[in-house]
């Protein structure tokens, strides 16, 4: 039984109706334009569960002003219904002010999300084509929303003027890649700090580097019996890779 659910959820023949009608179009930019059609319906808790369901499963190729404006609805229960009850938890445990990373897309203007973790803004850099991330301080009153259903300790943020820009970080000798039984390198491992609860099959460990409290999981463990492989956090990953040119394997 999930028992990641909302307290505000009640069942609701509406909100069902609709749910079944947005799992038919689901990972299309449809799904988003039909939502925005029938939300009015919608109770409060199915306006902000099924938006951020949309969001987390297909965001690419559409109308990042809609987003916007579906974001910033008047609607009661947010953040209790917006988030799961492990990601609101997660929320609740950001410090005040936050950092935050983002591999901007070549010629890109206008964005509403960023990562908490700098290895998922290097991933993202690579899969865009691009060289750099930037990293930013952001308040966290004014983060609508952290989702981590995909793993990647996402951060919403309507309006990118209340973000401060704080360095960019150029890459040149860093590669991230699926672990192979003949890599050498270092297992890029997630910080407790970052994700608080963790996943099913993780354990608690210590960064090799700088000791601080890491989730391992079982394909971590596995890559490590092989003994060519050292786990650390993955802000030391990083630092290593950006200091000696190593390769990293995640």
């Amino acid at each position: 039984m999930n028992k990641d659910i909302s307290p505000n959820f009640r069942w609701n023949p509406i909100d069902a109706s609709i749910s079944k009608k947005l799992l038919s179009l689901e990972k299309t930019p449809l799904a988003v334009e039909y939502f925005s059609k029938k939300c009015d319906k919608l109770t409060d808790y199915g306006y902000w569960f099924l938006l951020s369901t949309l969001w987390v499963s297909y965001s690419g190729w559409s109308d990042l002003e809609l987003w916007k404006r579906l974001f910033s609805a008047n609607r009661s229960r947010k953040k209790t219904s917006i988030m799961k009850p492990s990601e609101l938890k997660a929320y609740e445990h950001l410090p005040w002010f936050v950092t935050a990373y983002r591999a901007h897309r070549k010629n890109e203007t206008d964005w509403i999300t960023y990562t908490l973790d700098k290895n998922i803004a290097i991933r993202f850099a690579k899969e865009r084509g691009v060289k750099s991330i930037k990293e930013y301080r952001i308040k966290k009153k004014d983060i609508i929303a952290l989702f981590l259903r995909r793993g990647e300790q996402e951060i919403i943020v309507l309006d990118k003027e209340k973000v401060e820009f704080v360095r960019e970080h150029i890459l040149t000798d860093i590669t991230i890649a699926p672990w192979k039984p003949k890599d050498k390198g270092y297992i890029c491992l997630p910080l407790k700090k970052n994700i608080p609860d963790g996943r099913k099959d993780w354990k608690i460990t210590e960064c090799s580097i700088c000791g601080r409290e890491c989730w391992e999981s079982d394909l971590a463990r596995k890559a490590k019996s092989y003994g060519n492989m050292i786990g650390v956090c993955t802000e030391c990953a990083l630092k290593v890779g950006v200091n000696n040119g190593t390769n990293k394997k995640s």
